[in-house]
């Protein structure tokens, strides 16, 4: 019996050490468990908060590029509005330089009408003097020559 006493106690030292490994290694598991636990925790935040900062950064960026956008399109519309100005300001210039030219055509035409009244009444003036010359000198001419006849 002292045997099987002495053997039931080796037994139950043996599993004493056995059991006290085995909560050794439960504790050790449950540190390590506790240990990554932790880092996932850490992890998770250090990504959410990753996260975050992508989305801010995101959100950051689309707002300058509605921004940009709308400067863009403001700077496009001011274009176009100095365009339209500028093209009103050229028609109405070239409609006044047209209208100016209109007169001025005006005016040379009525000065080469009155030239044209006048070189045509100058012409037939001077067609009249020449007629009244001619007929003057074919006068003179006839009276000559009578005379001329008359001579013996």
């Amino acid at each position: 019996m002292v045997t099987g006493l002495s053997e039931a106690r080796t037994a139950e030292k043996e599993s004493a050490a056995l059991l006290s490994e085995l909560r050794a290694v439960n504790l050790q598991l449950q540190a390590t468990i506790d240990q990554l636990r932790g880092e996932l925790e850490t992890t998770d935040a250090r990504t959410a908060a990753a996260v975050q900062r992508v989305k801010a950064e995101a959100a950051n960026e689309v707002a300058q590029m509605i921004a940009t956008v709308q400067n863009l399109r403001e700077q496009m519309e001011a274009q176009a509005v100095a365009a339209d100005a500028a093209t009103q300001s050229v028609r109405a210039a070239g409609q006044a330089e047209a209208t100016q030219l209109r007169a001025t055509i005006d005016t040379l035409r009525a000065a080469l009408e009155h030239a044209q009244i006048q070189a045509g009444e100058s012409i037939v003036k001077e067609q009249s003097l020449f007629a009244r010359e001619r007929a003057t000198l074919q006068q003179q001419i006839q009276a000559l020559r009578e005379q001329l006849d008359s001579r013996p």
